[in-house]
């Protein structure tokens, strides 16, 4: 009967993929030829490229259009980034509908959190290339320096369908420098509180019509900072264990052509944590042991008709969990190895004609995850996952004012697993799920937008929730993919000193997949619920000529698990905050630039079941920076209050930090 359903899957999934793949291209081959108007570049009227919206100078099919992009995307620009120590999840954190969930300290690991969303749930890209773990579905921004970033877009609910695989919270697409526009280099480094030390080189530049880009950098914190008397339930008046320390390698060369360009990307990254306990032992010393090496080539091509791009990518991740003293989990010795190899092809093409826009995406990947007891020398897993992606958009410009987006994806996924721990059992699952997205955009005037959106998205199951991760966190191979229906609608208001952006959100959840922890510390990932979130999120700025400025970011939610256990029906979501609030002020000229800037959070539970609330995060902080013609000096003062906050997982903020970083820029 298993065989059977899975070939009759198979067999669906197939034909679904052949049909949605031919109406695809019969999109693309005929309705050409029966537009009235030509849709070659060079017969594209001004108006038409006004109602287009298409980009002077595109270099990848990545360089995703923000305005005509229907969902509510924000984007960091490269000067909220250069002159200090900061990283992207700081950046996330502050924007309007995002949370960072963290452990603590500088370089500690986190989470992204979008509209209430988990962090498996938002996919992270750098320059169109998936940074998600396979195993655990989370993506490590620690090993992204900011030096080499020009700008950070946040795509909520709606993922572009250039950028291939779709997540159920949207998506975050970090854009390196070009150095066809720019060339330079730059020195930094970097120290303060709690032994924070960096230091990064990178310079980029271009010869003829190849540019290249080369970042190094070291990060290292001990993280050893004060708490309040009380907070571990003990003496501890100082959180320990939670080290860090990591170098990475970023380099990217380009060769452009007439109508064409070849990529490589490399990224390496090798990082210690030390894994601090809510019991805050002296004696603790669980270590996770992190190497990463992605690769990523890319062929994007350009024709009267079409832009065609290439992308073949390879990853290896290797992560050691050594708790051979029994800290974590179980309190059992743990000494586990996983590697994973993922390797793919995405195909894009995208064919303008009259007044629409197509985008066709094929994605192909396997995926193959391996576990190891180091302690017995046995294999734990070995399990393979294969992909495959296809995804179709249209952007039809009506006319100046109106636009409709239309999205569809279908997910094919089969999994073999050969669980060696459990009598040699062997899996074959396969999934296939079709998804759609509509997003409407009206122009009312030059400046003001009404937008909405909504439809469907799923997130398959990671590898490490179906078949288990870490050895102190056991998978369910049974697990169904997540749903999520959703609907947004808001406006936009750009003008040349003031950029207003709000909407109003609802989302509805199904089959949600959550750890229960048994009595002996073990994780177990089910499908036990359906959950709704709603809220507001607004982001508004505002600037005088004379360089003040300011910003207000507001963000309003509520949820509710429906959940049929009665201890958690109707309960708000633990583990987000359903009140945020961020305000910046500052100020800048040709030699110098301050900020304030305060942000207060409130609404997080520590458990499904409500019992526990976590008090309300207050946090000051304040920046100076002071320009000498390529030198820059910039000092940066953290929670100001001095307020250590248990917010994500009963570990403790950092207090009051101050950082000071030389830049040498030529």
């Amino acid at each position: 009967m298993h065989k059977t359903n899975t070939l009759t899957g198979l067999i669906v999934s197939l034909f679904k993929t052949l049909l949605l793949t031919g109406f695809s291209w019969c999109a693309f081959c005929v309705a050409g030829p029966l537009a009235e108007t030509s849709s070659s570049r060079e017969n594209t009227t001004p108006e038409q490229t006004e109602v287009l919206g298409i980009q002077e100078r595109r270099y990848s099919i990545t360089d995703i259009n923000i305005e005509s992009y229907s969902g509510f995307a924000k984007v960091i620009d490269r000067g909220e980034i250069d002159g200090r120590l900061t990283s992207v999840s700081e950046l996330l954190n502050r924007q309007a509908g995002v949370q960072v969930k963290t452990t603590g300290g500088f370089g500690s690991f986190n989470t992204i959190s979008i509209r209430g969303s988990t962090g498996r749930q938002v996919n992270a890209y750098l320059d169109g290339m998936l940074l998600n773990s396979p195993s655990s579905g989370l993506a490590d921004l620690t090993t992204i320096p900011t030096v080499l970033i020009e700008r950070i877009e946040i795509y909520p609910s709606l993922t572009p369908v250039q950028l291939g695989h779709a997540n159920l919270a949207g998506a975050i697409n970090i854009k390196s420098r070009q150095s066809m526009l720019q060339q330079g280099g730059q020195l930094s480094i970097s120290a303060g509180s709690f032994s924070t030390l960096t230091g990064e080189a990178s310079y980029w530049d271009h010869i003829d019509d190849t540019e290249f880009l080369l970042s190094l950098t070291k990060q290292q914190a001990e993280n050893d900072y004060a708490v309040a008397d009380g907070v571990f339930g003990n003496d501890s008046l100082k959180r320990v264990n939670a080290d860090f320390e990591q170098e990475t390698l970023f380099f990217k060369i380009r060769q452009h052509f007439d109508n064409a360009s070849v990529q490589w990307l490399l990224q390496y990254s090798d990082g210690e944590h030390g894994l601090p306990t809510e019991f805050n032992k002296p004696t603790d010393d669980a270590r996770r042991i992190d190497e990463s090496i992605r690769n990523q080539f890319v062929v994007d091509y350009n024709m009267a008709e079409f832009s065609i791009a290439h992308r073949a990518y390879l990853m290896n991740e290797n992560q050691v969990l050594d708790d051979r003293s029994g800290t974590l989990g179980t309190s059992q010795p743990q000494h586990v190895a996983s590697d994973v190899d993922a390797y793919g092809l995405i195909n894009a093409v995208e064919r303008r004609f009259s007044q629409h826009q197509f985008a066709l995406s094929l994605e192909l990947r396997r995926d193959e995850y391996k576990k190891e007891n180091l302690i017995s020398n046995t294999q734990i897993l070995s399990a393979d996952r294969q992909s495959m992606i296809v995804g179709l958009s249209d952007e039809w410009f009506l006319h100046s004012q109106f636009s409709v987006n239309a999205l569809a994806r279908l997910f094919y996924v089969e999994d073999e697993v050969d669980q060696l721990v459990r009598e040699d059992e062997k899996n074959s699952v396969s999934i296939s799920e079709p998804t759609m997205q509509l997003g409407l955009k009206y122009k009312i005037t030059d400046f003001f937008v009404l937008k909405t959106n909504f439809g469907q998205v799923i997130r398959m199951p990671t590898m490490g929730e179906k078949y288990g991760e870490f050895g102190s966190y056991q998978g369910d191979p049974d697990l169904k993919h997540e749903t999520v229906n959703f609907i947004d609608a808001g406006f936009e208001i750009v003008l040349n000193n003031f950029n207003w952006q709000a909407s109003a959100f609802y989302q509805a959840l199904e089959d949600g997949i959550y750890v229960f922890i048994d009595s002996r510390g073990i994780g177990h990932p089910v499908n036990y619920s359906e959950s709704t979130v709603s809220g507001i999120e607004s982001d508004m700025e505002y600037f005088w000529q004379s360089g003040l400025y300011v910003q207000l970011r507001n963000t309003l939610m509520d949820s509710e698990n429906l959940s049929e256990i009665r201890a958690l029906k109707g309960k708000k979501l633990p583990g987000i905050y359903h009140f945020s609030h961020y305000l910046s002020v500052g100020w800048q000229d040709d030699w110098m630039a301050a900020n304030l800037n305060y942000a207060f959070d409130d609404g997080l539970y520590y458990t499904g079941t409500n019992q526990i609330k976590a008090d309300a995060k207050k946090d000051l902080g304040f920046l100076a920076e002071f320009y000498f013609n390529d030198v820059t000096l910039n000092f940066t003062a953290r929670n100001l209050l001095n307020k250590n906050f248990m917010d994500f997982n009963y570990m403790p903020s950092p207090g009051r930090s101050i950082m000071s970083t030389l830049t040498v820029n030529f």
